[in-house]
């Protein structure tokens, strides 16, 4: 905010939704100055439409938040929390307070979150608990894995999917390595004159950055639609090992 009036061209990069962290008003108007906007976000509505395509009659929704990650509240966690809540599902926050503590924290909150979910939906085969980009969360994946019990959980950071048990089952969300690309061609458009900062709407990648872990979709029981197979960057299989890396085949992977 203090430097607005600047006249040399800047482009944000690996930063959390500019909207909704009033940085800019809309996602497709240009910022009218010398900032041109990336997020690292998926816009709400296309998240939401990919967890419904999941889970069609999704009930429930768990966010898992660090609550003094404020750009991960504010971008990542309320306002899918609001949309989803006036679809009628049952989305809350399981909030950190402490990172330095959140292992503990998690496996205290994690199964009273099961709880409130069973409420409607006892088998939880309606349910999904969804990471936000926030380190203290998905640094503590065996915890999470632990005590979520039947309930999928997801992420919105692709890196929290990985080879092994201790990852996150599935990711939609924007690896940091697209966001930057995406913020190079921005920062290559304005030095060469094809673009001016101020006239460039929103930086989102699309279609988003997906990772799967069928270990994990295993363990769980849950099927993975076929086009998130055909689309995702990385695929570990049935034992957690890599067999598709960038989008490449790794030999050996089944």
């Amino acid at each position: 905010e203090r430097h607005r009036n600047i006249t040399v061209p800047v482009v944000t990069v690996c930063a959390k939704d500019p909207v909704q962290l009033g940085q800019i008003d809309d996602y497709d108007t240009g910022s009218g100055n010398s900032f041109a906007f990336t997020s690292l976000n998926l816009r709400v509505d296309a998240q939401l439409a990919y967890l419904r395509e999941l889970k069609p009659n999704l009930r429930n929704l768990a966010i898992l938040v660090d609550s003094r990650n404020v750009s991960a509240v504010e971008t990542q966690s309320r306002p899918i929390m609001k949309a989803a809540l006036a679809l009628g599902i049952d989305a809350f926050e399981v909030s950190v307070r402490d990172p330095s503590n959140a292992g503990a924290e998690l496996a205290e909150m994690l199964p009273e979150a099961v709880a409130r979910m069973r409420v409607n939906d006892p088998q939880l085969v309606d349910s999904i608990m969804w990471i936000t980009g926030s380190t203290s969360i998905f640094n503590e994946m065996a915890t999470i894995n632990r005590f979520s019990d039947r309930v999928p959980v997801l992420s919105v950071v692709p890196e929290v999917v990985q080879a092994g048990t201790d990852s996150a089952v599935l990711s939609i969300g924007v690896s940091f390595e697209s966001n930057a690309q995406l913020a190079a061609i921005y920062g290559a458009d304005i030095l060469t004159g094809r673009a001016r900062p101020g006239d460039m709407k929103v930086g989102i990648v699309s279609p988003p950055d997906m990772a799967i872990n069928f270990s994990r979709a295993a363990a769980v029981g849950l099927k993975i639609p076929f086009r998130f197979f055909e689309a995702a960057t990385f695929v570990y299989d049935r034992n957690g090992n890599p067999a598709r890396v960038r989008g490449q085949t790794v030999a050996g992977g089944s």
